[in-house]
């Protein structure tokens, strides 16, 4: 929804990234994961040999920060201070704050440790999926993005229970097309299995890396 070009629909987007304490992403994906995807600038891509679980450590604050100095580097160019209203994360974060003493005053304690617990579920599943759709996958600066930098699975539960998610490298070709409209690229590298099945394997390091491993090296082998 955040990729949509009506207001209406990224408010939308934006809506359900604060309930679960992530309204950042917005900035953060839109203004530096679609320019930077599988470079080092962009804390999204996991690395080749980097855990699930390393990965989440690391992508969660560098992301937050990333999209701070995207947001600081805007307003600076409009001649406005960064630590202030204007800033889209310092205002979300500022609203997800006063949610969350809201709940606490009217709700207690114990509401306010589940409201974060859920968030903390969503934002893995979210990172989760950054995770698989880039891991390994090297674009040098400067280089265009194409197809091959992103995973990609055709497979039948992936493609309609997660509505076209599992075509992710179309999505980067072209981010405001509509979800029933992406293509399947034959350039693409293709995942061991459908995300439900990539899922538990991701949750096992040596598993995963066992899997996705040697279809990497294979890869930048015949390059």
């Amino acid at each position: 929804m955040i990729h949509r070009k009506q207001a209406w629909w990224q408010a939308l987007g934006k809506w359900n990234l604060l309930i679960v304490n992530y309204s950042h992403f917005y900035i953060e994906h839109i203004k530096v994961h679609h320019k930077w995807v599988g470079t080092n600038k962009d804390a999204a891509t996991a690395r080749y040999g980097e855990s699930i679980y390393a990965f989440f450590l690391r992508t969660v604050p560098e992301q937050y920060l990333s999209a701070f100095q995207s947001e600081e580097k805007r307003l600076e160019q409009l001649g406005i201070k960064a630590f202030g209203w204007n800033n889209f994360v310092v205002r979300s974060t500022s609203i997800q704050l006063l949610l969350a003493g809201f709940i606490l005053a009217t709700l207690g304690v114990n509401v306010l440790l589940v409201y974060w617990g859920q968030s903390l579920v969503a934002i893995f599943l979210l990172e989760y999926v950054n995770y698989i759709e880039h891991y390994g996958l090297v674009r040098k600066e400067g280089e265009k993005y194409s197809a091959e930098h992103a995973w990609q699975s055709d497979t039948v539960i992936s493609r309609f229970s997660l509505i076209e998610l599992s075509r992710h490298s179309d999505h980067h070709l072209k981010a405001s097309k509509q979800y029933q409209t992406l293509d399947s690229h034959i350039s693409s590298p293709v995942l061991p299995s459908g995300y439900f099945g990539v899922f538990y394997q991701v949750l096992i390091p040596a598993l995963w890396f066992k899997k996705v491993h040697p279809l990497l090296d294979k890869m930048y082998a015949l390059k």
